[in-house]
């Protein structure tokens, strides 16, 4: 698993910008289904089966930092695509899409209370930056034993588990949709336009979510390596029950426990795919990552696997 997620956390793909990515998850794909792309750039993995119309969504893009001005001695201001942690971004290396490397400074004397876009730039070391152009961490995944550190699992390590999904669904009954969304991260733009086309009957977004197992978190619910997570509630959707119990009894006939979250916080791809057309039962199903939206995020192998495995048997049964 480590090394699918290298694969998929490596390329280029900020909101709006998801063709390098799109590009090698069409190739993982292309030997487990049969793979296209819509106009906003989602892809979509088909594997036809008798069984009901299933979309299994995870997106593909990512938080970045977009260009917005540059000054005479070449520094360049930026604005946020997605929820960027600017604290954690402080003294980072990003990448633009053009191979520009820069590092994220904050004007001299800001306070960290004070901390907002307008008062930071991206320090090129004068290499030029056109306006428009968008900026992405930049690090190598580690594996340090069950867990991956890397930027960009959210929602990277969704995407290698929805690839998994692929490559262990021989067997599925599911008429099985795999999507690959774009634009989550700035309104859930992508899951909506692929929903509408595909009208699923049933639907799972895969995402991360909030790790509460770190020092100073009131309560510990959801922990990394602890399993995959069914989720009942968050900002976006309130999650179908036929779709939660489906995702439950998919887990308990593997032996697989899972943890449960309900939180007023975050939001996936599932709260558009669950109002396309006239409805989709929708779930989520999670992992668990300390840091999200930060350079240095953290998820667990064996939770990412079991994740897949789950997914598997919910299609094996539709």
């Amino acid at each position: 698993m480590f090394d699918l997620i290298r694969q998929l956390v490596l390329p280029y793909g900020p909101s709006g910008r998801e063709t390098a990515i799109a590009d090698t998850i069409e190739a993982l794909c292309a030997p487990y289904a049969q793979v296209s792309r819509d106009a906003l750039g989602n892809v979509i993995a088909h594997k036809s089966g008798p069984g009901r119309r299933v979309m299994i969504a995870a997106h593909m893009d990512t938080l970045g930092l977009v260009a917005t001005f540059v000054d005479e001695d070449g520094f360049v201001r930026f604005g946020t695509l997605g929820g960027v942690n600017l604290a954690a971004a402080l003294h980072q290396r990003v990448r633009f899409e053009s191979g520009v490397m820069g590092v994220v400074r904050a004007d001299d004397g800001t306070a960290a209370k004070d901390l907002a876009a307008d008062k930071c730039y991206i320090d090129t070391c004068g290499q030029p930056v056109r306006l428009g152009e968008v900026a992405v961490f930049t690090g190598e995944p580690e594996q340090v034993g069950d867990l991956v550190v890397s930027p960009y699992l959210d929602n990277r390590v969704g995407c290698a588990i929805a690839v998994e999904l692929l490559r262990r669904s021989a067997q599925a009954q599911a008429d099985l949709y795999v999507v690959f969304t774009v634009q989550e991260e700035v309104g859930i733009r992508g899951a909506g336009v692929a929903a509408f086309a595909i009208a699923p009957e049933l639907a799972v977004a895969i995402d991360v979510t909030g790790a509460s197992d770190l020092p100073g978190c009131e309560n510990g619910a959801t922990k990394v390596g602890a399993g995959p997570i069914v989720k009942t509630l968050d900002r976006s959707t309130i999650s179908h029950p036929m779709v939660t119990g489906l995702l439950e009894q998919s887990a308990a006939a593997l032996g697989i426990e899972v943890q449960h979250q309900a939180t007023s916080r975050g939001g996936t791809d599932a709260g558009a795919i669950s109002l396309s057309r006239s409805g989709v039962p929708t779930g989520n199903l999670a992992i668990a990552n300390r840091c999200t939206h930060t350079p240095n995020e953290v998820c667990s192998l064996r939770d990412a696997e079991q994740c897949a495995a789950v997914l598997a048997e919910l299609v094996k049964r539709a």
